[in-house]
């Protein structure tokens, strides 16, 4: 028996991982368009006051002027937190219902199936004799059969358990669990790839929004400082281009 998955389910993967990257993309410029249009409100605000004599004598005609800009300043910094919050608390709705839809999608591409069971491989998976070396050359020579791999993780999970937890108690034994762990990390279903991968490129278009690792800006400074700008920029790092989309 052949150790590769079905093709149909791996153009099916490669399908609805493409479909969640536009719609990411989408996400982001729609974000950064509502995102440019607060920020450059907020800098004709400022820049109005700025303008604007900050101590006019009394009677003086700009008086009015440098208050009605001053007040409209406040404002709009004092709304600005909430603005820009609320932005992105909606980005990140939608690439949450982005992702939740991939993993919906790819369900079927993770499913077990007879026709991928090869009758050689469980036998050595059950055979209790495999070290380190053997999972890593199966996992190798099945990484397009979900099926195999997933029984594959789950022996390998059990050898692992079983080895030494401490370097004390056996070297050599917990090297072995050590590779086990790499192996079994490694050895990722088609569905599961797609899904980690997508994990990146959200991880990589946060990395431009400015905000913690929590998903908030300690300053407004920080809000003004977002770099969504260069979505494209970083999208041809990675090779992708998304055209007039």
């Amino acid at each position: 028996m052949r150790p590769g998955r079905n093709e149909h389910y791996m153009e099916k993967i490669s399908s609805e991982f493409n479909k969640a990257l536009a719609c990411l993309n989408r996400a982001m410029k729609s974000t950064r368009e509502k995102y440019n249009a607060i920020i450059k409100d907020y800098e004709s605000a400022e820049k109005e006051w700025i303008a604007c004599p900050k101590n006019p004598l009394p009677g003086d005609p700009l008086a009015s002027r440098a208050a009605t800009a001053r007040a409209r300043w406040e404002e709009a910094r004092g709304g600005l937190q909430g603005k820009v919050t609320d932005i992105f608390d909606v980005y990140d709705r939608n690439v949450r219902q982005i992702r939740a839809e991939l993993a919906r999608a790819l369900a079927e591409a993770d499913t077990l199936t007879a026709a991928e069971v090869d009758p050689a491989a469980i036998a050595l998976l059950n055979s209790g004799a495999m070290t380190s070396r053997d999972y890593a050359k199966m996992a190798e020579q099945y990484q397009e059969n979900t099926t195999i791999l997933k029984l594959l993780r789950e022996s390998a999970n059990k050898y692992a358990d079983s080895l030494p937890f401490e370097p004390t108690e056996d070297p050599a034994g917990f090297q072995e669990r050590m590779a086990m762990r790499e192996i079994i990390e490694r050895a990722k279903t088609g569905s599961e790839q797609a899904l980690e991968g997508f994990d990146g490129w959200v991880s990589a278009a946060n990395s431009l929004t400015g905000r913690d690792s929590y998903g908030n800006f300690r300053t407004v400074d920080e809000m003004r400082d977002c770099q969504l700008d260069a979505w494209e920029q970083l999208c041809g790092e990675m090779g992708v281009s998304f055209g007039e989309e």
